[in-house]
């Protein structure tokens, strides 16, 4: 009734969000949008309404808050990167790992490749972010170069891609953590 009161005052409401139940007796999140229709001599006929299933996209973007908080916790390192190799979301863990005693407040926004010494670059584009980008999947091990110290620490990057077709973009996934394991070079 108050969004019938405001709109017949001539404001017109966009994406109002409510519940509903559809057919099938579920419950459904839409976004409602609501304007006044008048007749020639601005007397108020009726409403116009429109309403968008917003449901999807509200669970998918439960969904990606619950990840970022799981990831958050996680002992590995964990970030995805955006297709310029741009970090989009890094834990407390990677910042340990990638940055060594170097530590920044956040890698967020900083290109992967930029925390590289220009002596491994070519091998980690070659390694780990070529076979994550182009095949959709990698798992390798690879010597980081610690910020400032000659000593490297082997981490074992395992990598996968997430499609969010509804926002029309994808993130790439690197979990990373510390291997015993010694590096060797596959020639």
């Amino acid at each position: 009734k108050r969004l019938h009161q405001r709109a017949a005052l001539g404001e017109t409401l966009k994406n109002i969000q409510t519940l509903r139940t559809n057919d099938s007796a579920q419950r459904i999140h839409l976004r409602m949008n609501l304007s006044p229709i008048y007749s020639r001599d601005k007397k108020l006929i009726g409403f116009s309404k429109s309403f968008r299933d917003d449901t999807e996209a509200r669970m998918l973007w439960k969904d990606m808050h619950s990840l970022e908080e799981l990831i958050a916790h996680a002992p590995d390192g964990v970030i995805t990167l955006d297709e310029s190799r741009r970090i989009k979301l890094a834990n407390p863990a990677a910042l340990l790992l990638l940055q060594g005693m170097n530590v920044k407040s956040t890698l967020t926004g900083q290109k992967i490749t930029d925390l590289l010494a220009p002596n491994v670059l070519v091998e980690f584009e070659q390694e780990v972010l070529h076979p994550l980008y182009k095949n959709r999947k990698v798992e390798v091990l690879f010597n980081w170069p610690v910020p400032g110290h000659i000593e490297q620490t082997p981490l074992l990057f395992r990598g996968f891609v997430l499609n969010y077709p509804d926002l029309g973009e994808s993130v790439w996934a690197l979990r990373f953590e510390k291997s015993n394991k010694p590096y060797t070079q596959v020639n």
